[in-house]
């Protein structure tokens, strides 16, 4: 009986412990990538020939940048992933509870067609994705790239940004 006794009491103590629940599960993914300012990080993964010529483009593997890009309040993120200047027509772009998928075909001016790719993960406040462009230009140059793109949103568009949208 005293064993129970003392026993007892220290199996009462020991089933209380912790009263706070567990929190660890993440907030699920917004529906669409959140409207506002991002800032992207991009780092050239690879680059090759697919033409046996130099590739015409100015970027070498290990070459990092960082620029910054407002998304609409529609949540269409092309700008994200594309290169300046080029003219694209989203082909399958599957952006949805935090997934991304998505393709375009774009128009390069003066050399021809650009076809990016983009496969990734995106939460509340940030996204990585790894992007794939192939090119078919009308002259030599043609090249595959490979780019792997991190952002996180940093405040709302500016209002000159948001005006243009």
């Amino acid at each position: 009986m005293r064993t129970y006794l003392l026993i007892a009491p220290a199996l009462l103590l020991a089933a209380c412990g912790d009263t706070q629940p567990a929190n660890d599960e993440k907030a699920p993914p917004p529906a669409k990538i959140p409207a506002g300012e991002w800032e992207v990080s991009s780092t050239v993964e690879s680059i090759k020939s697919t033409d046996q010529t130099t590739p015409a483009v100015a970027l070498k593997q290990g070459d990092t940048a960082t620029h910054r890009i407002c998304v609409p309040a529609d949540g269409k993120p092309d700008e994200l992933f594309l290169a300046k200047g080029d003219k694209c027509t989203g082909t399958s772009v599957f952006v949805r509870n935090g997934r991304i998928n998505a393709s375009w075909n774009c128009q390069r001016p003066g050399k021809g067609q650009v076809m990016p790719a983009a496969d990734g993960k995106y939460t509340a406040d940030s996204f990585e994705v790894l992007v794939t462009t192939g090119t078919w230009f009308s002259g030599t140059g043609d090249y595959q790239l490979t780019q792997r793109m991190k952002g996180k949103r940093v405040g709302d568009c500016p209002a000159e940004a948001a005006a243009a949208s």
